[in-house]
């Protein structure tokens, strides 16, 4: 397994002391846990979102985003076929 170190702020530092004295696990434990679930968490969304993107791909060609509107011109050029 490998190491790594990270500083982090008080407040957060006294949050994971109290979290892992209360369930009763390590602060690298914790910290394993949390950043699984967020990966988790992300892989999720990113399923979700390409569902969505999979089912609805090319319902919106006659759709012409605002100009204006940077996120949805990437959004229409990468996705809409």
């Amino acid at each position: 397994m490998a190491t790594i170190t990270l500083k982090l702020p008080d407040d957060v530092n006294e949050t994971l002391d109290h979290e892992s004295s209360r369930r009763g696990i390590s602060k690298s434990a914790l910290v394993r846990e949390a950043i699984e679930m967020a990966f988790l968490n992300a892989n999720r969304k990113q399923a979700a979102a390409s569902q969505w993107l999979a089912e609805w791909r090319g319902s919106l060609k006659e759709v012409v985003p605002d100009p204006e509107d940077e996120r949805l011109q990437h959004l229409y050029r990468k996705h809409v076929k």
